[in-house]
């Protein structure tokens, strides 16, 4: 199954300017999400990507009692 990714493009390399445009991008690893990222560039200039929280939440989620939850999400 194939991991969720954000990217976020700039169109500047100003740290303080705000995002140019957003998408989603469905790979296996962070490696392929970041070649995708960066062939849909377009004008932009920067481009950063990250992994969705929800697919992060869905994939390591750990069952287990209530001490194991709390020492999982501190991780």
């Amino acid at each position: 199954m194939k991991s969720i990714w954000h990217a976020i493009y700039f169109a500047t390399f100003d740290d303080t300017a705000p995002a140019a445009r957003t998408t989603v991008i469905h790979a296996d690893d962070e490696g392929s999400a970041c070649r995708i990222a960066i062939a849909q560039m377009g004008r932009c200039m920067k481009v950063h990507v990250t992994r969705a929280a929800s697919d992060v939440l869905e994939s390591d989620m750990i069952a287990g009692r209530a001490p194991a939850y709390r020492r999982a999400l501190q991780i």
